[in-house]
Protein backbone atom coordinates (compact mmCIF):
# COMPACT_ATOMS: atom_id res chain seq x y z
CA UNK A 1 0.00 0.00 0.00
CA UNK A 2 2.29 2.79 1.25
CA UNK A 3 6.04 2.49 1.17
CA UNK A 4 8.36 4.49 3.39
CA UNK A 5 9.63 6.30 0.28
CA UNK A 6 6.12 7.25 -0.87
CA UNK A 7 5.22 8.50 2.61
CA UNK A 8 8.39 10.57 2.79
CA UNK A 9 7.72 12.05 -0.64
CA UNK A 10 4.11 12.87 0.29
CA UNK A 11 5.21 14.52 3.54
CA UNK A 12 7.81 16.66 1.70
CA UNK A 13 5.24 17.79 -0.89
CA UNK A 14 2.80 18.80 1.88
CA UNK A 15 5.47 20.78 3.75
CA UNK A 16 6.68 22.54 0.60
CA UNK A 17 3.15 23.47 -0.43
CA UNK A 18 2.45 24.93 3.02
CA UNK A 19 5.63 27.01 2.90
CA UNK A 20 4.94 28.17 -0.64
CA UNK A 21 1.46 29.38 0.33
CA UNK A 22 2.66 31.44 3.30
CA UNK A 23 4.57 34.26 1.54
CA UNK A 24 1.80 34.78 -1.01
CA UNK A 25 -0.80 35.24 1.69
CA UNK A 26 1.43 37.64 3.62
CA UNK A 27 1.91 39.84 0.55
CA UNK A 28 -1.85 40.20 -0.09
CA UNK A 29 -3.04 41.46 3.27
CA UNK A 30 -1.52 43.43 6.14
CA UNK A 31 -0.21 41.24 8.91
CA UNK A 32 -2.75 40.78 11.67
CA UNK A 33 -1.52 39.13 14.87
CA UNK A 34 -2.90 35.62 15.23
CA UNK A 35 -4.57 34.47 18.40
CA UNK A 36 -3.19 31.51 20.30
CA UNK A 37 -6.17 29.46 19.09
CA UNK A 38 -5.34 30.29 15.44
CA UNK A 39 -1.75 29.20 15.99
CA UNK A 40 -2.87 26.07 17.85
CA UNK A 41 -5.11 25.00 14.98
CA UNK A 42 -2.10 25.01 12.66
CA UNK A 43 -0.10 22.99 15.18
CA UNK A 44 -3.03 20.57 15.55
CA UNK A 45 -3.25 19.93 11.83
CA UNK A 46 0.48 19.28 11.76
CA UNK A 47 0.30 17.02 14.83
CA UNK A 48 -2.48 14.87 13.40
CA UNK A 49 -0.80 14.68 9.96
CA UNK A 50 2.58 13.77 11.43
CA UNK A 51 0.94 11.22 13.73
CA UNK A 52 -0.82 9.64 10.76
CA UNK A 53 2.34 9.57 8.66
CA UNK A 54 4.45 8.10 11.45
CA UNK A 55 1.72 5.61 12.29
CA UNK A 56 1.48 4.55 8.64
CA UNK A 57 5.24 4.12 8.42
CA UNK A 58 5.37 2.06 11.62
CA UNK A 59 2.27 0.06 10.66
CA UNK A 60 3.67 -0.67 7.20
CA UNK A 61 7.00 -1.89 8.54
CA UNK A 62 5.81 -3.99 11.48
CA UNK A 63 3.54 -6.96 12.02
CA UNK A 64 1.33 -7.61 9.02
CA UNK A 65 2.35 -4.42 7.29
CA UNK A 66 -0.97 -2.58 7.77
CA UNK A 67 -0.17 1.08 7.02
CA UNK A 68 -3.84 2.14 7.10
CA UNK A 69 -4.40 0.90 10.62
CA UNK A 70 -1.13 2.49 11.76
CA UNK A 71 -2.20 5.79 10.18
CA UNK A 72 -5.52 5.75 12.04
CA UNK A 73 -3.82 5.00 15.36
CA UNK A 74 -1.19 7.71 14.73
CA UNK A 75 -3.85 10.26 13.77
CA UNK A 76 -5.82 9.41 16.93
CA UNK A 77 -2.72 9.96 19.05
CA UNK A 78 -2.16 13.27 17.26
CA UNK A 79 -5.80 14.18 18.02
CA UNK A 80 -5.23 13.65 21.74
CA UNK A 81 -2.19 15.91 21.64
CA UNK A 82 -4.24 18.41 19.62
CA UNK A 83 -6.93 18.56 22.31
CA UNK A 84 -4.33 19.48 24.93
CA UNK A 85 -2.79 22.12 22.63
CA UNK A 86 -6.22 23.72 22.06
CA UNK A 87 -7.05 23.82 25.79
CA UNK A 88 -3.77 25.56 26.60
CA UNK A 89 -4.25 28.00 23.69
CA UNK A 90 -7.75 28.87 24.88
CA UNK A 91 -6.38 29.71 28.33
CA UNK A 92 -3.60 31.85 26.78
CA UNK A 93 -6.13 33.79 24.71
CA UNK A 94 -8.27 34.36 27.82
CA UNK A 95 -5.22 35.59 29.75
CA UNK A 96 -4.28 38.01 26.97
CA UNK A 97 -7.85 39.33 26.72
CA UNK A 98 -8.02 39.93 30.48
CA UNK A 99 -4.57 41.53 30.46
CA UNK A 100 -5.57 43.85 27.60
CA UNK A 101 -8.74 44.82 29.47
CA UNK A 102 -6.71 45.52 32.63
CA UNK A 103 -4.30 47.71 30.67
CA UNK A 104 -7.21 49.71 29.25
CA UNK A 105 -8.50 50.36 32.79
CA UNK A 106 -5.02 51.17 34.16
CA UNK A 107 -3.63 50.75 37.65
CA UNK A 108 -3.97 47.36 39.33
CA UNK A 109 -6.72 45.02 38.14
CA UNK A 110 -7.76 41.53 39.19
CA UNK A 111 -9.75 39.16 36.96
CA UNK A 112 -10.85 35.58 37.64
CA UNK A 113 -12.04 33.15 34.97
CA UNK A 114 -12.46 29.42 34.52
CA UNK A 115 -9.46 27.81 32.83
CA UNK A 116 -9.16 24.20 31.70
CA UNK A 117 -7.54 23.26 35.06
CA UNK A 118 -9.95 25.25 37.24
CA UNK A 119 -10.18 28.87 38.38
CA UNK A 120 -7.47 31.23 37.16
CA UNK A 121 -6.82 34.66 38.66
CA UNK A 122 -4.86 37.25 36.72
CA UNK A 123 -3.46 40.22 38.64
CA UNK A 124 -2.18 42.98 36.36
CA UNK A 125 -0.37 46.17 37.36
CA UNK A 126 0.10 48.69 34.58
CA UNK A 127 2.24 51.80 34.44
CA UNK A 128 2.16 54.52 31.80
CA UNK A 129 5.11 55.30 29.55
CA UNK A 130 5.21 57.66 26.60
CA UNK A 131 6.89 56.90 23.32
CA UNK A 132 8.51 60.05 21.97
CA UNK A 133 7.61 61.28 18.49
CA UNK A 134 9.92 59.93 15.80
CA UNK A 135 10.22 60.17 12.07
CA UNK A 136 8.12 57.00 11.97
CA UNK A 137 5.13 58.43 13.82
CA UNK A 138 3.65 60.71 16.48
CA UNK A 139 3.77 60.36 20.26
CA UNK A 140 2.05 57.18 21.44
CA UNK A 141 0.69 56.50 24.89
CA UNK A 142 1.82 53.11 26.11
CA UNK A 143 1.56 51.04 29.26
CA UNK A 144 3.68 48.23 30.61
CA UNK A 145 1.59 45.43 32.05
CA UNK A 146 3.16 43.26 34.72
CA UNK A 147 0.95 40.26 35.35
CA UNK A 148 0.89 37.37 37.75
CA UNK A 149 -1.31 34.28 37.41
CA UNK A 150 -2.72 32.31 40.32
CA UNK A 151 -4.07 28.82 39.66
CA UNK A 152 -6.30 27.86 42.54
CA UNK A 153 -4.67 28.77 45.84
CA UNK A 154 -1.35 26.99 45.41
CA UNK A 155 0.39 27.81 42.13
CA UNK A 156 1.57 31.24 41.03
CA UNK A 157 3.44 32.29 37.90
CA UNK A 158 4.90 35.63 36.92
CA UNK A 159 4.14 36.45 33.27
CA UNK A 160 6.75 39.18 33.08
CA UNK A 161 6.27 42.56 31.45
CA UNK A 162 4.31 43.20 28.24
CA UNK A 163 4.09 46.53 26.43
CA UNK A 164 0.72 47.75 25.14
CA UNK A 165 0.21 50.96 23.15
CA UNK A 166 -2.97 52.82 22.32
CA UNK A 167 -3.95 52.86 18.67
CA UNK A 168 -5.49 55.81 16.83
CA UNK A 169 -8.86 54.12 17.36
CA UNK A 170 -8.37 54.07 21.15
CA UNK A 171 -7.75 50.33 21.50
CA UNK A 172 -4.76 48.89 23.35
CA UNK A 173 -2.58 46.47 21.38
CA UNK A 174 0.63 44.60 22.13
CA UNK A 175 3.62 46.60 20.92
CA UNK A 176 7.33 45.99 20.37
CA UNK A 177 9.14 46.99 23.57
CA UNK A 178 12.46 47.46 21.75
CA UNK A 179 11.05 50.53 19.98
CA UNK A 180 10.34 52.25 23.28
CA UNK A 181 12.94 53.69 25.63
CA UNK A 182 12.03 53.19 29.27
CA UNK A 183 12.34 56.32 31.29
Amino acid sequence: MFTPKSLTAFFCVVLLSLQAASPAQAAKAPRVPKSQIDRAIGRCVATVAIGALLGAAVGNNSGRGNAGRGAVIGAAAGGVVCAVILKVAKDKDALLAHQQEAVALGGMQRATFEGHDGPVTLITKSRDVEQPATSIGPVRVCRYAESQVELGTEQQADLGSQLYCRTEGGDWTIADASALSQG
